[in-house]
């Protein structure tokens, strides 16, 4: 009853063998079409997960079924040719149909544990095809208690365009049979969930298999409200939005940590307000990130400016954001070319007491002056160093052809970033001397707090 309303039963269906014959969706009670009273819920116990009624008096609500049940249409492709198993043609042609009736993410409950003589090429050419189209592929992460070792280990959840749900309990560990490792890309509840069962009944299961589909909801939910992200942006919101539960940063039991699908929505949800911000700009997140941390605003509220160089004032000003904030009083007579009434003067007053920013040897702080690749990294070293961070390197920016433009002042601080990904090259240079922008700067930010990494 919680998913009769719920369920597209036009769009549904039964692969029946290999070459993708299809029937009628029947339920648990059926294999290939033919009654079989042995099924186990499986399927019904995770379409409850990800969509059952909400507000219908009765039962549970699915993770992705919102106030009003808009967000999730759900259609079911029974891909199982037994009851706990199947063959990678039956699962590959059911995507396939999924794909051609629209799906914008599949969720795939199911795996198989790679062997050095299995050949699973197929199967991982489809999912990248379908995440090219523009699907999200939600995969249960497996249920052996292993650790994949940053191998491909089991399939589909492990490829680079799937997403891979490790299952935690109530307590926020790492469930003791869910698979685990750098493969993988988060976590969510799949212990003793409470769902939807065959013959109108309700009840618990455990695994990987109930633990994707809350991850499988979430990414229908923010579909819903922005349904022009792609696959690998959708993964990464999950990711970057996820709460960090194990230890600190990514980790191989809980990978990058809980789902948290209010503020993932939120996230997805929230346009830039900047005409000169174009989704699909290499800088797109990066500004998105600096944004939304308050850490950049925009030069008005309609333009940020990507391509302007940051002056020392705004790296002041964006120094003192990301050291929380703090007011500090402005010093008088501190620098004759900062006016007490300057939107940045605070700010100067904070990097002076900090020892991260000071002015010239004549005097002047040079709010307007321009500053180079060379010097934001010098300064945000100089910052980390105040902080207490250990800034260590080892390998640093000596295979870049243009190493020896580096300012003696700046060679540690450059071979920092270097070392941390800060810095990857522009064209395969440094160009140390060259003007830092205000997008490589929100870039470097979000590169510095974890994020993704783009060519700089």
């Amino acid at each position: 009853p919680e998913l009769a309303s719920v369920v597209n039963r036009s769009l549904s269906a039964e692969i029946l063998d290999s070459d993708g014959t299809k029937g009628p969706l029947l339920g648990d009670d059926y294999k290939l079409g033919v009654p079989d009273p042995s099924g186990n819920s499986h399927g019904t116990h995770v379409c409850g997960i990800i969509a059952a009624e909400a507000n219908n008096g009765q039962g549970i609500a699915g993770v992705g079924s919102a106030a009003d049940n808009s967000a999730v249409e759900l259609m079911v492709v029974d891909v199982f040719s037994n009851t706990n198993e199947t063959s990678m043609a039956f699962v590959i042609r059911g995507m396939e149909y999924a794909r051609q009736q629209g799906a914008k993410v599949i969720n795939l409950s199911l795996g198989v544990k790679v062997t050095p003589d299995m050949d699973h090429s197929i199967l991982q050419e489809a999912c990248d095809r379908l995440c090219q189209s523009g699907i999200t592929v939600v995969c249960a992460a497996g249920n052996e208690g292993a650790s994949d070792h940053g191998r491909l280990a089991e399939v589909p959840s492990d490829y680079d365009s799937t997403v891979s749900v490790i299952s935690v309990n109530s307590k926020n560990e790492k469930s003791s049979s869910s698979n685990y490792g750098f493969r993988k890309d988060l976590c969510a509840p799949g212990v003793s969930i409470l769902s939807t069962l065959k013959d109108g009944r309700y009840g618990v299961k455990s695994g990987t298999s109930m633990a994707g589909p809350v991850v499988t909801a979430a990414a229908a939910m923010m579909y819903s409200v922005n349904p022009q992200y792609t696959p690998n942006e959708i993964k990464t919101v999950l990711r970057e939005t996820a709460l960090d539960i194990g230890e600190s940063g990514f980790d191989e039991k809980t990978a990058s940590g809980l789902l948290q699908i209010e503020a993932a929505v939120k996230k997805i949800s929230l346009p830039l307000p900047f005409v000169d911000v174009a989704r699909g700009s290499w800088y797109y997140e990066d500004v998105r990130y600096v944004f939304e941390q308050g850490i950049m605003t925009g030069l008005n509220d309609f333009l940020f400016g990507p391509e302007e160089i940051v002056s020392r004032a705004q790296c002041a000003v964006i120094l003192q954001r990301i050291g929380g904030g703090e007011e500090t009083q402005w010093m008088e007579g501190l620098y004759p070319d900062v006016k007490a009434d300057a939107f940045y003067a605070s700010a100067v007053s904070w990097c002076e007491e900090k020892g991260v920013m000071t002015g010239y040897e004549d005097g002047r702080f040079g709010p307007e002056d321009e500053l180079t690749r060379e010097q934001f990294v010098t300064v945000l070293y100089r910052y980390g160093k105040a902080m207490g961070e250990d800034l260590s390197w080892v390998k640093g920016y000596g295979t870049f052809p243009d190493a020896r433009d580096v300012s003696p002042f700046a060679a540690d601080a450059m071979n920092w970033a270097v070392d941390a990904g800060l810095i990857t090259g522009s064209q395969g240079r440094l160009s140390p001397h060259t003007g830092i922008s205000r997008a490589e700067c929100a870039a470097i930010l979000r590169r510095s707090s974890g994020g993704a990494q783009t060519s700089l």
